[in-house]
């Protein structure tokens, strides 16, 4: 990690990317301090995401103990919309998001019932998935919350928009399942990029990830390349032996760190090499957030890949490649 973190620090230097910003390996250390700081028995620990919005991130918010349920809301919702350090709020642009106080009918506990105001529908999976749980985990944590319910505007059957709940979380649940990593995760769907029958195009094929809150789903989308094609007639561009060392996305760019297994077992020629790297590429740009990809083997940055195609430099989506 060091490693690559090292010559990233110097990969975006070079290229004047971090202007005004500071290094990878700065950023994630403040973000690690920042997730062991306020750890007292006031704070409540809420949720903000990365840049690309495929993974939580928690931290530890102070609260007061003279404020009133309310107060403590609207504490969480304003540090969410304004967080802190090198982190990214998990509230998507566009959107707004009310919220009221009640109390719960069953036990006399107090409810939050948050209100989506905006085009809920349009988010795309995994901006959706980490907005909704990084919500609700951090609203349910709140002390004296017992539930909490989030509303979104949905169109119906006849296309008609409507208020449905999307999401409804207890104390009891988050106690019996928070310890379960299986508890907050969801499916996203994909578009993976694999070689046609004879091996001259790429073809889409498109697939269902599994992603919990502890995994980036850039890496995800990686491993399901190295594991291959699910539909018939669909093969795989990934050399064998092909090993993820790391991937890591800063400013749009998804850094993705490889084993030489990864160069030196492309045997195929130009044209294979060309194929193999743009089903990376392609597939990994899919991703919201993601807008290039800049390979590293073994941590290092290399000219070529094999023998002719650049990897020096980010590459972006390339339709010309696909059939």
């Amino acid at each position: 990690m060091k490693r690559l973190c090292l010559v990233l620090c110097l990969l975006l230097f070079m290229t004047q990317a971090l202007s005004g910003c500071q290094s990878i390996s700065q950023e994630e250390s403040s973000q690690e301090e920042a997730s062991r700081e306020q750890t007292s028995e006031n704070s409540v620990g809420i949720f903000y995401t990365n840049e690309t919005a495929t993974t939580l991130q928690e931290y530890a918010l102070e609260l007061s103990t003279d404020m009133s349920v309310t107060e403590r809301v609207e504490t969480v919702m304003e540090a969410l919309k304004n967080p802190v350090h090198n982190y990214v709020s998990i509230l998507p642009q566009g959107l707004d998001i009310t919220y009221e106080v009640v109390q719960n009918e069953e036990n006399g506990a107090e409810s939050v019932i948050l209100h989506v105001v905006g085009d809920y529908e349009s988010l795309t999976p995994n901006v959706e998935n980490v907005f909704r749980v990084g919500l609700m985990k951090s609203m349910i944590r709140i002390p004296e919350v017992y539930s909490v319910e989030l509303w979104a505007w949905c169109a119906n059957e006849e296309g008609t928009l409507q208020e449905e709940r999307v999401s409804y979380l207890v104390q009891d649940t988050v106690i019996v399942n928070e310890a379960d990593e299986n508890f907050f995760r969801d499916t996203v769907e994909v578009t993976l990029y694999f070689l046609n029958e004879d091996s001259t195009q790429l073809v889409e094929e498109t697939r269902t990830a599994t992603v919990l809150m502890s995994e980036r789903l850039e890496g995800k989308v990686l491993a399901m390349l190295i594991d291959g094609p699910q539909e018939e007639g669909h093969r795989t561009s990934i050399p064998e032996g092909t090993k993820i060392n790391e991937v890591m996305v800063q400013n749009g760019v998804c850094y993705v760190d490889l084993n030489e297994a990864f160069v030196r077992n492309q045997v195929a020629g130009e044209e294979m090499e060309y194929l193999t790297i743009y089903s990376i590429v392609n597939s990994l740009t899919r991703i919201y957030g993601v807008d290039s990809v800049q390979f590293l083997i073994d941590g290092q940055q290399r000219e070529f890949y094999k023998s002719s195609v650049r990897i020096n430099t980010p590459l972006s989506y390339n339709e010309e490649m696909i059939q």
